[in-house]
């Protein structure tokens, strides 16, 4: 294991808690999805093996020495023999003396060559260990846990937000430039394109987006919230909605964000922002967040036309505070946000202005075009649409492929523009938030249709809304009777500076009943959206009007009903 790390160093990487292995990529870190990390071990083998092959020399200078020092000692002993016989005791004592000293070499020679041989046994057994399943199993699994281990954990993964790695180098998205990609810095998802400059050109891309939407001013924004949305950065909280029906260019503006995009873009089921029927429960497995991990992009797609968007879980995932989420057979983590989140739908879901939280993360597109085979026939089926269609480019996606880098260029500029102007969303955009929010605010429709509010000097009534209004609660007053004309007495609309008069009041709860009636017959009827005491009150009071309770009963000020009918 200690060779292993010292030889794959900046090659391989596990991921304790996934129990996953990464493998380095040229200017990135990929999932190991091919054992290669297995494949590594072969080093390690071979290292071995160089080094059993390396004691071949010695051994063999060894044997040699080993006979040299055997046939010195034959020769000793024949020489021992032969003065034994001669009776030559000088001669026999050095005999002796050559005998004992070549024994001795011998031995120092078989030893040396007996551990060099079983040190190359045991390096040849490691090798073929190494070589089996089991044995470079072990081998990576030491790896991991020894001194100065090729571990990591996951939460240091993809945290550099201003680095976009890509296939040739990694650009430093503060500044455009592209840099060599480093293992240090712990990217691991990618660009699947190259970046050739800020320069590259992407026509048919501008062309696409020129059609789609017309406004130069809300082109340049989406420039800029996509070249911000490309960093790993979610302090600007936004939920970007796409909205529009069917073939008028935003799916192809998404599939192609998405392709360019590679593993930083993850698309989820609608269903992870809408309410749900049964909520989920704390313990369960959450892979679902858990795979929003380190993306940048988020998409969300085709939402019902009935659908309602869910405060909380918008809320939770556009935020920039710490998601907690569980995978499956792994323990329960935190991890921070690094996402932009985009809703892409023919039908805008409701409740997305529900509250101040909602409101102020919504941006929405209007795709108002169509793109079409026949813009004639299609004008003449539906001629309120005339001017709204577009002619269809078949070849389209096909040459979108071939701009990837200038598009991924485009977007590149974005960032840096961002940088430099912020968000700053134009007049149109704001514009499609604040009538999205009128048209769900059942409330105001209701007010709007079924009452007569207090004088308001900016709003313009017409003769039937103050003759309505005199008749109801001015005739009997001394100033109407003398002739004073109601739109100048705005001091009589403003009783006790609360907009209201003591005595003009209504019951609550007659109010609310015909509310909820008028609610089922003209929003839906499911009993679960159905506006309550509780939460009408509320916003009654958020518009400004005043309530109290007066011998058990709810007083509603500076309301009548003009019509019971719904």
């Amino acid at each position: 294991g200690i060779l292993y790390t010292h030889l794959q160093r900046n090659r391989f990487l596990y991921i304790a808690e996934d129990k996953k292995w990464l493998v380095w990529r040229s200017h990135h870190w990929c999932l190991d999805r091919k054992n290669e990390h297995l494949r590594g071990v072969e080093a390690v083998a071979t290292a071995f093996l160089e080094e059993a092959k390396g004691l071949d020399v010695p051994i063999e200078r060894n044997t040699e020495s080993l006979q040299e020092a055997n046939a010195e000692v034959a020769a000793a002993k024949k020489r021992v023999k032969q003065a034994e016989k001669d009776k030559d005791a000088p001669a026999l004592y050095q005999a002796d003396l050559d005998a004992r000293e070549a024994a001795a070499n011998a031995s120092r020679f078989a030893d040396i060559l007996r551990g060099l041989m079983n040190r190359r046994k045991a390096l040849t057994r490691r090798v073929d260990r190494l070589r089996s399943m089991v044995g470079a199993k072990n081998c990576v699994g030491w790896a991991s846990v020894v001194e100065n281990p090729l571990s990591v954990l996951s939460e240091e993964l993809d945290q550099r937000p201003w680095l976009l790695a890509c296939e040739n180098g990694v650009v430093d998205l503060e500044t455009a430039e592209l840099l060599p990609g480093r293992p240090s810095d712990l990217l691991v998802k990618s660009v699947p394109v190259e970046f050739l400059g800020l320069d590259a050109p992407c026509p048919d891309w501008e062309a696409l987006l020129e059609s789609s939407l017309p406004d130069p001013e809300v082109r340049a924004f989406l420039q800029r919230l996509l070249g911000y949305a490309i960093t790993g950065f979610c302090h600007e909280q936004i939920l970007a909605c796409f909205v529009g029906e069917g073939a008028n260019g935003k799916g192809v503006i998404f599939e192609t964000i998405q392709s360019i995009m590679g593993d930083l873009c993850w698309r989820i089921l609608p269903e992870m922002i809408l309410e749900q029927k049964t909520p989920r429960n704390s313990s369960s497995v959450s892979t679902d967040i858990m795979a929003l991990r380190g993306r940048r992009i988020v998409i969300a797609s085709e939402t019902d036309e009935h659908c309602r968007i869910s405060a909380a879980k918008v809320k939770e995932l556009t935020g920039a505070d710490t998601l907690n989420a569980r995978g499956l057979f792994v323990e329960e983590t935190n991890f921070g946000p690094t996402h932009t989140m985009f809703v892409q739908s023919n039908h805008i879901p409701h409740g997305l202005t529900a509250d101040f939280a909602l409101r102020r993360r919504l941006v929405l597109f209007q795709f108002l075009y169509s793109f079409v085979d026949d813009i004639a026939a299609e004008e003449a089926k539906t001629p309120a649409r005339i001017g709204f269609f577009r002619k269809k480019d078949d070849q389209l996606t096909a040459r979108l492929k071939s701009q990837y880098p200038g598009i991924l260029a485009w977007l590149v500029r974005g960032c840096a523009l961002w940088q430099k102007h912020g968000l700053a969303p134009p007049p149109q955009i704001v514009a499609n938030v604040e009538e999205h929010r009128r048209n769900e605010d059942y409330l105001e429709q209701f007010l709007t249709t079924h009452t007569l509010r207090p004088w308001n000097p900016k709003r313009h009534y017409s003769h039937g809304d103050m003759a309505q209004f005199g008749i109801a609660q001015y005739c009997s007053t001394a100033d109407n009777n003398q002739g004073n004309h109601l739109e100048d007495r705005p001091d009589q609309w403003s009783y006790q500076g609360r907009g209201v008069d003591p005595d003009d009041w209504i019951p609550f709860k007659e109010f609310r009943e015909l509310y909820q009636k008028w609610f089922v017959e003209r929003i839906t009827e499911a009993k679960k959206y159905l506006p309550t005491g509780k939460g009408t009150t509320k916003k009654l009071r958020e518009k400004g009007y005043l309530l109290d309770e007066r011998g058990g009963q709810v007083r509603l000020f500076g309301v009548k009903i003009l019509s019971r009918e719904v």
